[in-house]
């Protein structure tokens, strides 16, 4: 990998004009508008397959942290203890 970057070849570094506004310049590049002093490419695929992306990985988390409860779980949950109680100690309900 190491030998890659070293044998690349790349173009010289030309910085930026005078009083560029190169914030802008990348918000405008990213949606493709060519209002900004900087030239730049556009990076609205790029933009919308990461959006999607993240959006995938939030909805996995989101159904992976949701638990579904069987009702004995709730009863546990919900009674004071008591069918915990008698469901730790192997006991009958009362």
């Amino acid at each position: 990998m190491a030998l890659t970057i070293l044998n690349a070849s790349l173009p010289e570094v030309q910085g930026f004009p005078e009083g560029a506004n190169v914030t802008a310049s990348i918000g405008y590049a990213i949606f493709n508008l060519s209002l900004g002093s900087v030239p730049g490419e556009s990076f609205l695929a790029a933009f919308i397959i990461i959006a999607i992306t993240l959006d995938v990985a939030l909805d996995g988390a989101v159904h992976l942290a949701r638990r579904q409860r069987s009702e004995k779980q709730q009863t546990i949950l919900s009674d004071g203890g008591k069918r915990l109680k008698s469901v730790v100690l192997d006991e009958e309900d009362e």
